[in-house]
């Protein structure tokens, strides 16, 4: 054989076949030492490091499955669900028919405050405006009143108050009825003693009328204007009842009849300085046709009907308005 050769049981390094490598272990008992983890293969490569093949479902072109979604989680709770959103509406819807009843209730009662001069079955015309309505009975609630005994002052105010029914005024040009009444002055006037002497000016009042205590300044201020230039003042009761009406809410039952008190708690509450007279069966109310407080009449020296002033919407009892009428 050639030198190139190696010998029987040579390797070609020319060490023993079975001669072991330096350093190996020499007992067969224990394993040799593991060997690292081949990292995972990258995509499309088989493990052996190969290109992976298609598989046969590729192939024949199916497609592969679908991974099933997973289900949704649920959603976080709002801190404001539509629960509390229901809460919150009824709560406005009550809040608000809570105060629609309150209105409701507020204007009856304010109402039946503003109509509390009027009782029931009094007719009149407008009770609004800057005046206040005298009070008319209708025929039933006057045959109510007249009806029945008692206290003989307060049925014989509610015999006056059933009793003037007349609201028509006396014409101008007109004799002015005339009457007798007391003052508060103690004296007794009688209309007619002043024809041919001096003209005379009548408010029609009623010590409870919020306009007849508003409206004498003015009366006042024309009898500082008229004082010694031939001119008699005079206020003249046109109501059956007392300050207390309005107080009593025009109970004719309950309420104090007129007498001469009022007129005096009247004329020192307001400074009056002309006498106020007495009627406590207001015939000269029903005789003049009064339908509001106050109502003045201006007569002339003859004794007749010059002018008539009531306080309207837009035309107030004034100081102005009055002495136009008496220049």
């Amino acid at each position: 054989m050639s030198n190139d050769m190696t010998r029987k049981g040579e390797t070609r390094s020319g060490a023993p076949a079975n001669a072991k490598p330096n350093g190996a272990r020499t007992s067969a008992s224990k394993a040799p030492a593991s060997r690292p983890s081949a990292p995972p293969p990258k995509a499309g490569m088989s493990r052996s490091g190969a290109g992976s093949q298609p598989s046969q479902r590729q192939m024949s072109g199916q497609q592969p499955p679908q991974r099933r979604p997973s289900a949704p989680q649920p959603k976080a709770s709002s801190s404001f669900s539509s629960r509390d959103l229901t809460l919150l509406i009824g709560g406005v819807m009550l809040v608000v028919f809570v105060v629609i009843g309150v209105l409701l209730f507020t204007s009856k009662n304010s109402s039946s405050s503003s109509t509390a001069s009027t009782p029931t079955g009094v007719t009149s015309a407008d009770t609004g405006g800057s005046n206040t309505p005298a009070v008319i009975l209708a025929p039933e609630m006057a045959a109510t009143l007249t009806a029945g005994t008692g206290n003989p002052d307060v049925q014989a105010a509610k015999t006056a108050l059933a009793s003037h029914q007349n609201i028509t005024p006396v014409p101008t040009g007109q004799l002015a009825p005339d009457f007798t009444l007391p003052g508060n002055d103690g004296k007794t006037y009688t209309l007619s003693s002043f024809r041919g002497k001096s003209s005379v000016l009548m408010e029609f009042m009623a010590p409870w009328c919020p306009h007849c205590q508003n409206d004498s300044k003015f009366l006042n201020e024309v009898y500082d204007a008229f004082k010694g230039k031939n001119l008699q003042m005079l206020g003249v009761s046109a109501h059956p009842y007392g300050r207390d009406w309005e107080d009593k809410k025009g109970n004719p039952t309950t309420s104090t009849p007129i007498s001469m008190a009022d007129l005096t708690w009247f004329r020192d509450m307001f400074h009056v300085q002309y006498p106020l007279l007495l009627d406590k069966l207001v015939k000269s109310a029903d005789d003049y046709g009064i339908e509001y407080f106050p109502t003045i009449y201006i007569l002339d020296i003859d004794g007749k009907v010059a002018s008539q002033i009531q306080s309207e919407q837009g035309n107030p009892i004034t100081t102005a308005r009055i002495t136009g009428e008496l220049n």
